[in-house]
């Protein structure tokens, strides 16, 4: 009679379960993009897409485009987007009051790999042996250099300490051994290397026939992203250029841990940064976000520098193509010289191409950046007119600061776990405040114009409080960069030296907390007015380094300055542990 009774129930159950599956199997076959653009096509402003798993099969790799929507709101309640292929998911272009909310995206085939060190040479460590975890891709890895190579503690699943990330320069060959073997081979020796046996080992893919990042915003204004998390991709997360306060709040760049489909949990989250803003008129709201376990910086907001072949008063000529400049008629453009000091700000007129300019200026102007990665000369040359002479040389640089990312808000993320830097700000008129910064293998606040990467330019009337950061700067003393301390405010010239003061203007950095720090803890160079007050230092006897050499930077203390001046320093505590 049970055996009956229990039969009864499970044939009363099962149609429901049945039912159940094809509905969910149902939802999984349909296309994300499809459902969307069918809701546009009918004219709809809210869509509210049911809680479920979908696709973007991405034929031919276009993403989702939602282009020149006015108003509109799309929530799917916490659904799962899987892309087909490890490529740009949302692509949103000249948009405006748009609310996008209520989704993860992750990637069928992701855009990394992952394996274990099983045999090494102990010695010099100029080769590894590497096994690839269950279920993690190969794509053509042995065919073609792997990117972005970092080494994780088993122990911690973490990123090793006092190591840095490798990329394809450092090895001579990467071949196939077994089914899912691979020996690395480096070109030099290393002394500072510490990998060992059974470190696990996570590498980027080539992406061929794919387009970077995640989600763009490109040209757009008042866009709200909430509760949007990226579990994979395979560059940026969040990416905008030229936007207006845009905001992004509650969402995340972090790794997926229940994947079933792989053999150990993913190390990483996405390739690249976590978001990245550039050109904003006016910069982003990033609030209560999770930036984690990517494999570049956290947050990072700027404009584009542009090199001076020649400056004749109010006649400018820069070595770029100006249909792609980041300035428009209008802007207030700000000058800087060879040197790193500001010239003066001047308001442009007029941008057009020009077919004449003077060869040996840019000769020179080459020959003077070739220590940048930046020391590509385009063939197109952009003329400017300004409204007022500028005593401008070639040489010298130039952005827009109408388009540099003002008045953005970086408040109240956590973040962190990454190969580099947490919060790297170039923008002016902002916030940085209540964040927790942990883990980063260089800095955790950083406001620096580089000139390496031709992003601009000198923050001014920036507010840093409240923020703790703990355990930065744990790469490999190898380094020795300028950006040496887990708070840095810094500026090198292309000369790789200390820039002069009255770049940053302004600079209030107070009520922090930074644990487990290098020495020094702070840096400020190239500052005119400013102050650090009632923060708390503790400075760990463990941690050496000598990050900062091409600062010259020597045991002064935790907080170390040159080129300052009207800074003020009050009411800081330092404890060493």
């Amino acid at each position: 009679m049970k055996k009956l009774k229990n039969f009864l129930i499970t044939a009363l159950i099962l149609p429901f379960l049945f039912s159940e599956c094809i509905n969910k199997s149902a939802v999984a076959t349909k296309d994300f993009a499809t459902i969307i653009n069918k809701a546009l096509a009918e004219g709809k402003k809210k869509i509210n897409i049911p809680k479920g798993v979908y696709y973007m099969d991405m034929k031919d790799g276009k993403p989702l485009t939602l282009d020149s929507l006015k108003d509109v709101e799309i929530n799917a309640n916490g659904s799962e987007i899987i892309t087909r292929i490890p490529s740009q998911a949302i692509q949103i272009s000249n948009c405006e009051n748009l609310r996008i909310s209520g989704f993860s995206i992750d990637c069928d085939t992701l855009p990394f790999t992952q394996g274990k060190i099983v045999a090494i040479d102990t010695l010099d460590r100029m080769w590894w042996e590497i096994e690839i975890m269950g279920g993690y891709p190969l794509g053509s890895l042995g065919k073609s250099m792997p990117d972005r190579v970092q080494i994780f503690d088993s122990k911690t699943d973490n990123l090793k300490k006092n190591l840095y990330t490798y990329f394809p320069g450092v090895f001579s060959n990467v071949k196939k051994i077994g089914d899912r073997r691979f020996r690395f081979e480096k070109k030099n020796k290393n002394p500072n290397a510490n990998e060992v046996l059974g470190d696990f080992v996570v590498m980027t893919l080539p992406s061929r026939g794919t387009r970077p990042h995640t989600i763009i915003t490109s040209k757009s204004k008042n866009i709200q992203f909430e509760d949007v998390i990226i579990y994979s991709g395979n560059c940026f997360g969040f990416f905008e250029d030229q936007c207006e306060r845009n905001s992004y709040n509650r969402c995340q760049v972090t790794k997926k841990l229940n994947d079933p489909k792989v053999a150990y949990p993913r190390l990483r989250s996405i390739n690249a940064d976590a978001f990245h803003s550039k050109g904003a008129t006016v910069g982003p709201i990033v609030t209560n976000c999770i930036f984690m376990y990517h494999g570049d910086d956290c947050i990072a907001i700027n404009t584009s520098f542009y090199k001076v072949i020649t400056g004749k008063g109010e006649i400018i000529d820069l070595a770029t193509n100006f249909q792609r400049i980041k300035m428009k008629v209008g802007n207030m453009l700000r000058f800087v010289d060879f040197e790193g000091k500001v010239i003066g700000d001047a308001k442009l007129v007029k941008i057009e191409s020009a077919a004449e300019y003077s060869k040996d200026d840019l000769a020179r102007l080459t020959e003077m950046f070739k220590s940048t990665r930046e020391n590509r000369i385009e063939p197109s040359i952009t003329r400017l007119t300004l409204d007022r002479k500028v005593a401008i040389s070639t040489g010298g640089v130039v952005s827009s600061l109408d388009m540099g990312g003002s008045g953005f808000v970086v408040k109240n993320n956590k973040m962190g776990y990454t190969r580099a830097r947490g919060v790297l700000v170039k923008s002016s008129d902002g916030v940085i405040s209540g964040n927790e910064i942990i883990g980063c293998e260089l800095s955790g606040i950083i406001l620096a114009p580089e000139l390496y990467w031709m992003e601009a330019g000198f923050s001014r009337n920036v507010l840093i409080e409240n923020n703790t950061i703990k355990d930065c700067m744990f790469a490999n003393s190898s380094y020795g960069i300028e950006q040496a301390a887990p708070i840095s405010i810094v500026a090198i010239n292309a000369k790789k030296e200390v820039a002069p003061a009255g770049g940053f203007q302004n600079i209030i950095v107070r009520n922090n907390i930074i644990e487990n720090s290098t020495s020094p803890a702070m840096i400020f160079t190239s500052l005119d007015g400013g102050s650090v007050v009632g923060n708390k230092i503790t400075i760990s006897k463990d941690i050496v380094r000598n990050h900062g050499r091409i600062l010259k930077i020597n045991d002064s203390g935790a907080i170390w300055t040159k080129n300052s001046e009207n800074l003020i320093l009050k009411d800081n505590s330092v404890k060493q542990q």
